[in-house]
């Protein structure tokens, strides 16, 4: 690849800097240091510079699951912020309900966390009707934690009659 980037084609010599760039293959400005780049790859062999080119994409990997987990930490401040600016039970209570039915698992798990902490405080206060149904289906959600952090909260719902969907769960369940 670091050969073609001298080719006369430019479309060729393009894609070939594409196709290193997206390896993460470093290679020089002109043809001599390319010429340099290639002779350094022959001298190491291809395990140095396999295992190099390894090391480097586990460390940027690294990187971005730690970019990753500060976005998902700072989001779910974020939403526990706008949950306790709302006063209101109703506009809590549906807060609650769009984020228990939305597809992040991490975000479901936020939400049990909340109506688990609502149920604790305020036993006497009613879950609004509709995070029943969805509360529900959170037994058989694909995470394996929405499912068991759900199972849990369901425990201490007395008006709720969730033992027959815990116990097709249960049937089914792998873990």
């Amino acid at each position: 690849l670091i050969t073609l980037v001298d080719e006369p084609d430019k479309q060729v010599a393009a894609e070939a800097e594409n196709a290193l760039r997206s390896l993460g293959i470093a290679f020089g400005d002109t043809k001599e240091t390319r010429d340099q780049d290639i002779k350094k790859i022959n001298d190491e062999g291809p395990v140095v510079f396999l295992r190099t080119q390894l090391t480097r994409q586990e460390t940027q990997i690294r990187l971005m699951r730690e970019r990753l987990d500060a976005w998902r930490k700072r989001y779910l401040a974020s939403l526990g912020r706008l949950y306790d600016a709302v006063t209101d039970e109703a506009a809590r209570g549906k807060f609650l309900t769009e984020h228990l039915a939305g597809p992040e698992p991490e975000v479901k798990l936020w939400a049990l966390d909340k109506v688990r902490q609502w149920r604790l405080s305020s036993a006497t206060s009613p879950l609004p009707p509709e995070q029943e149904p969805i509360l529900l289906s959170l037994i058989s959600d694909p995470d394996r934690e929405v499912r068991l952090k759900t199972a849990d909260l369901l425990a201490l719902m007395q008006g709720l009659n969730s033992a027959p969907r815990l116990l097709a769960q249960l049937k089914v369940e792998q873990d």
